[in-house]
């Protein structure tokens, strides 16, 4: 048997990795405090204190540490801490540690049990309500209703 330092079958080629569009590539502490404008065409997590506006064509996380005030434009965002401001994104969901202050423009739009959102949401595609017609009425029908009070 003969061992060579060379070896002749030819080796597969390592190949690109896409990115996923959940991969996080900047992370905001849960000890750091910051205030401006976050720009990126990545994902966003911030787990500590936040001050401005965030446009990322990425996910945002918000830990459950993290406290946000801010105007939040991201493919996806996740609330697990608070965040006071409006966000616009494909999909919203604020998770049972999550709260949330302001109004939101959403595709989609998740709150888990023990999550709280207040302010005014708009859907994309938001359409009129249906014109619904009144019950018509019999001609010469009578109807008897009897209430009942408990003591």
């Amino acid at each position: 048997m003969v061992f060579s330092g060379r070896d002749k079958r030819p080796r597969p080629q390592a190949r690109p990795v896409a990115k996923s569009a959940v991969e996080i590539e900047t992370i905001l502490g849960p000890n750091t405090s910051a205030k401006g404008d976050v720009r990126s065409s990545g994902g966003v997590r911030v787990d500590g204190d936040f001050e401005g506006t965030i446009e990322i064509a990425g996910n945002l996380v918000v830990g459950q540490t993290a406290r946000v005030v801010a105007t939040i434009s991201a493919h996806n965002v996740q609330i697990q801490g608070t965040v006071q401001g409006d966000v616009t994104a494909k999909r919203l969901e604020i998770l049972d540690t999550g709260r949330m202050w302001g109004n939101i423009s959403v595709e989609s739009f998740v709150l888990d049990d023990g999550g709280f959102f207040r302010g005014q949401s708009k859907m994309a595609g938001d359409m009129e309500p249906p014109l619904l017609e009144a019950p018509k009425s019999r001609a010469g029908e009578v109807v008897d209703v009897e209430a009942t009070v408990a003591e």
